[in-house]
């Protein structure tokens, strides 16, 4: 078994296991390259099958904001970086990652729920300029930091946390007293 801290890369213990909340008996032995493996087999799953969970009427609502927008989300990746994503799917998929989390049983990896969690949050607020959570600029930007230290996290969402970081930065700089 690796290391916890060579899995993380980059990101520093303290702020991982803050965003994770990981308790010590839910920790689990997922290695960089199963990490991977689930993330692009949920980034490619489809979204109206998974959001089954929150309720049979969550894959209906689905179906039914795809068509009114004509848009072809057949996945997560699909939904998360569309240029204009249904906020309220988006909002949707945070709940759907969010039970995960807190579900001990879960078949889906912490981690991975996780990044679930936090790139729709930064879909909605970097495509649609929405908060759809009330984590702060710190949360969000060392949220960002952490998945972006992930040698799991594809290039394309990566991208998706660093315009989010760039944002942050240049809110933070608009707010600051000039001189």
């Amino acid at each position: 078994m690796k290391d916890a801290a060579n899995e993380t890369q980059g990101c520093p213990p303290h702020r991982l296991a803050r965003l994770l909340a990981l308790e010590e008996s839910s920790e689990g032995d997922w290695r960089p390259e199963e990490l991977g493996a689930v993330f692009q087999h949920q980034w490619s799953a489809p979204v109206a099958f998974d959001l089954t969970v929150l309720g049979s009427s969550a894959a209906g609502k689905m179906r039914t904001l795809s068509d009114a927008q004509g848009l072809l989300l057949k996945s997560y990746r699909d939904l998360l970086l569309h240029p204009c994503p249904p906020l309220e799917l988006l909002v949707l998929t945070k709940e759907f990652a969010k039970a995960h989390q807190a579900n001990p049983g879960s078949p889906l990896p912490r981690e991975v729920s996780l990044a679930l969690y936090y790139t729709a949050i930064f879909s909605a607020w970097v495509r649609l300029g929405q908060r759809i959570s009330t984590l702060d600029d710190l949360a969000l930007g060392e949220a960002a930091e952490c998945m972006l230290a992930q040698p799991w996290v594809d290039e394309p969402t990566k991208a998706l946390f660093r315009e989010g970081l760039e944002r942050l930065d240049r809110q933070r700089a608009g707010a600051s007293p000039r001189s």
